[in-house]
C-alpha cells in the first residue's frame, strides 16, 4: 500500500512545482532541472512519471482545465435558467481561489505549446454557462448568438475575478474593486448582453 502512495505523492509534488514555474516563466523558459529542484526530486523521477517536458506540460494543462471545469459544474447546479446567478457564483469562485485560478489561466493561455485537442473546444465550464443561456433566452435565439453571449460573459467574469487579487486592487482603497460593486457590474453586463441577443432581429448579432 505504501509504494503507490509514495508514487502518487511524488507525482503531485512534480505537478505542483510545474504549475508554479509554468505559470511564472512559461513553457519554453522552464527547465526540467528547475522543476526537479523545486519539487525536491531528481530529474530521473520526472522522466519516469512523464517521459519529457511536453508530456508534463500537457498533464498540467489537463489538470488545471479539469479543476476549473469541475468547479464550474458545481456552481451551475441550482442555477436553473439564471445566467446572472451563474456569473455571480463564478465570480465568487474565482475571487476565493484567485491565486490558483490565475495560475490556471496563465498556463491555459500559454502560446508556447499547443493545448491538447480535447480541451481546445472552449473555456473550462463554458458549456454549463452556454446551456443556461440557451434555457434563459429560448430556442428562437441562434446558436451563434448564444455562443457569443457565453464568451462575452465568461471573459468579463474571469477578468474581474482575477483582477480582485491584483496589486492594483489590493492597493486601491476605493469601492471600485469591492465585491458588491463588481457583482453589480456583472449583473448589469449579463442583463445587457442577454437583452441585446434577444432584441436582435431573428436572434442574429449582425
Amino acid at each position: 500500500m505504501s509504494r503507490p502512495l509514495m508514487k502518487h505523492d511524488t507525482r503531485e509534488k512534480i505537478i505542483r512545482a510545474s504549475v508554479k514555474l509554468f505559470a511564472e516563466k512559461g513553457y519554453k523558459a522552464t527547465t526540467i532541472r528547475e522543476i526537479a529542484k523545486l519539487a525536491q526530486v531528481n530529474v530521473a523521477l520526472i522522466n519516469y512519471h512523464f517521459e519529457n517536458k511536453q508530456n508534463l506540460y500537457s498533464q498540467v494543462v489537463q489538470d488545471n482545465w479539469h479543476w476549473l471545469d469541475a468547479r464550474m459544474k458545481e456552481i451551475a447546479l441550482g442555477c436553473g435558467a439564471d445566467s446572472n446567478l451563474f456569473a455571480t457564483r463564478m465570480f465568487e469562485l474565482l475571487k476565493s481561489n484567485s491565486h490558483q485560478a490565475m495560475n490556471s489561466f496563465k498556463i491555459l493561455l500559454n502560446e508556447d505549446i499547443q493545448i491538447p485537442t480535447p480541451l481546445a473546444s472552449g473555456p473550462p465550464g463554458g458549456q454549463y454557462l452556454l446551456q443556461i443561456i440557451r434555457d434563459e433566452v429560448g430556442e428562437k435565439i441562434t446558436e451563434d448568438a448564444c455562443q457569443w453571449a457565453m464568451q462575452a460573459i465568461f471573459a468579463q467574469v474571469v477578468h474581474l475575478g482575477i483582477m480582485t487579487s491584483s496589486v492594483i486592487a489590493r492597493n486601491n482603497a476605493s469601492t471600485h474593486f469591492s465585491s458588491q460593486n463588481l457583482k453589480l457590474h456583472i449583473s448589469l453586463l449579463v442583463k445587457a448582453i442577454l437583452s441585446y441577443i434577444k432584441s436582435a432581429p431573428s436572434g442574429r448579432l449582425l
